[in-house]
């Protein structure tokens, strides 16, 4: 994929998101392709394409989202040194909390958070 801007990742992510908070589905991967072709990001996510930059580790400090995913930090002692924090699987992130939703009706509410992130940053 050609170099990835902040504005690209964060329209694509709304896109995704926003399909996510209708669907209720639980897996990036069944997005229908004529919604956008999720097979071609990094982790099925466009924030972290936007935060591989040129490298090939995740700079997840770079994430356009890194301000909604909350406090806590996830990461082995080894991708902490290269930088790849992810902080979106921190436990009060609502991508964590999306993860693990137990109904459609919580996946659709964290999607949506997400989804509207995304969409207020695109105004900012």
């Amino acid at each position: 994929m050609a170099r990835y801007t902040k504005k690209q990742a964060l329209r694509d992510c709304a896109v995704i998101w926003g399909w996510l908070a209708k669907s209720g589905s639980s897996n990036k991967p069944n997005i229908p392709a004529e919604v956008i072709d999720i097979g071609q990001f990094t982790l099925w996510c466009p924030c972290c394409e936007y935060a591989l930059g040129d490298g090939e580790h995740l700079k997840c400090n770079k994430c356009p989202l890194k301000g909604l995913w909350g406090s806590e930090v996830h990461g082995m002692p080894d991708q902490n040194a290269k930088g790849e924090f992810y902080y979106c699987e921190g436990s009060d992130s609502p991508y964590h909390l999306w993860i693990y939703s137990g109904t459609v009706d919580e996946r659709k509410k964290y999607a949506k958070v997400i989804a509207d992130e995304c969409n207020r940053l695109l105004k900012a």
